[in-house]
């Protein structure tokens, strides 16, 4: 099993509107099967639902969690969520019930790709197939998906290519022997013409 997203906890904290729908695009590095997204959460005033959903970086729904019920008191909530994706990035979006505009979540501003939609309706687990003018942010938010590689490769954690390459490279120059040449060299004595008689 392996996760992509953040499975950090954020230093700040965010207090909904319950029409607002959030999320981060994060990398994920390999082929994988999704079997559910994780967000740190909570309700301030009472246990209330939530739905969690994975959009492409164009916007466009790839597939949403069921809907669970959030209890009072911050912790890792997980929401069920079954597909196949394909390495890429993609959206980690998140959003109350309607009239949950008391439901809290993590975050930290480090400069990620993020957004806010608006959603006018919000019929939860009813998600808007694409996100159209979604409001750009840099909120890192505390949320994550857990998969099991699908590719038959080795897993390789995004940023970790250069090192590996490097000590490939390493092993390869340890084994590389210098080659004999395939013709010595040989020394012949000096020809001396003879005289004409």
């Amino acid at each position: 099993m392996a996760i992509f997203g953040w499975d950090g906890v954020g230093v700040s904290t965010l207090s909904w509107d319950w029409l607002d729908v959030f999320g981060t695009l994060y990398t994920l590095a390999e082929d994988g099967d999704v079997s559910k997204i994780t967000l740190r959460c909570w309700f301030a005033g009472g246990a209330k639902n939530a739905a969690c959903a994975i959009y492409d970086d164009a916007l466009n729904l790839v597939e949403h969690s069921d809907i669970v019920n959030v209890g009072v008191g911050e912790a890792w909530v997980d929401f069920p969520c079954t597909v196949h994706l394909d390495a890429a990035d993609y959206y980690l979006m998140f959003q109350p019930c309607a009239g949950g505009g008391d439901m809290r979540s993590r975050y930290t501003d480090l400069g990620f790709t993020s957004g806010r939609y608006r959603d006018a309706w919000n019929i939860l687990g009813d998600w808007d197939p694409t996100l159209t003018n979604m409001a750009a942010a840099t909120k890192r938010h505390s949320i994550y998906a857990t998969y099991t590689p699908s590719g038959g490769g080795v897993t390789v954690k995004k940023g970790s290519c250069v090192p590996a390459m490097t000590a490939l490279l390493t092993k390869f120059s340890a084994l590389k022997q210098p080659r004999e040449p395939r013709f010595q060299p040989q020394t012949f004595p000096k020809f001396t013409p003879r005289s004409l008689i």
